[in-house]
């Protein structure tokens, strides 16, 4: 349980905090291998992508606009 805990967490430094923040999620955790890096950025990409194929059926666009800057962040790392 801790492995997926681990993946949220870098998902959520990855999405919802700044990169200068980053930095308290490796102090807690120590280095993360790549396999969960990657696991994490895959999630930080999904669920937004998810997020935002809802929020078009419901013609949410500020939900859109947010879930879009929520993919581009993730892909930006």
């Amino acid at each position: 349980m801790e492995f997926f805990s681990k993946i949220w967490n870098l998902v959520d430094t990855k999405n919802f905090q700044f990169k200068d923040n980053r930095g308290n999620f490796f102090k807690e955790y120590g280095d993360v291998d790549e396999e969960t890096k990657l696991l994490a950025r895959l999630i930080a990409i999904f669920i937004p992508i998810l997020i935002m194929l809802q929020a078009i059926d419901d013609r949410d666009e500020k939900l859109v606009d947010e879930a879009k800057a929520n993919i581009k962040r993730a892909l930006a790392d």
